[in-house]
């Protein structure tokens, strides 16, 4: 009977570097995150630029019915200082260049 003295040690395999892997995974979220910051910036500026004009047409809706009634008690240099005001800013306001002529 022969015995095999073959290395009875286990061998040792040399893991594959993640290396890589790990920094695909970091890239990827990376990329998201500039997406994710680049989406809420674009939201945030729409919101904003509706607002400001929401807050205008407002304005120009209460200089509108203040010229009425200037005109209304005959105050009609600041009733024309308001339309010019409203033409200026909208030039299309409803009604406001009928009442300036």
């Amino acid at each position: 009977m022969s015995e095999s003295t073959e290395n009875t040690q286990p061998l040792k395999v040399k893991k594959p570097s993640r290396l890589g892997a790990n920094l695909l995974s970091l890239l990827g979220i990376l990329v998201l995150l500039g997406l994710s910051v680049f989406g809420g910036y674009t939201v945030a500026i729409g919101d904003r630029q509706q607002a400001a004009s929401q807050v205008k047409n407002q304005q120009l809706s209460e200089q509108y019915e203040f010229a009425l009634v200037d005109i209304q008690f005959g105050r009609y240099e600041a009733a024309k200082q308001r339309l010019d005001f409203i033409i200026t800013n909208d030039p299309n306001y409803p009604g406001a260049l009928q009442k300036l002529t």
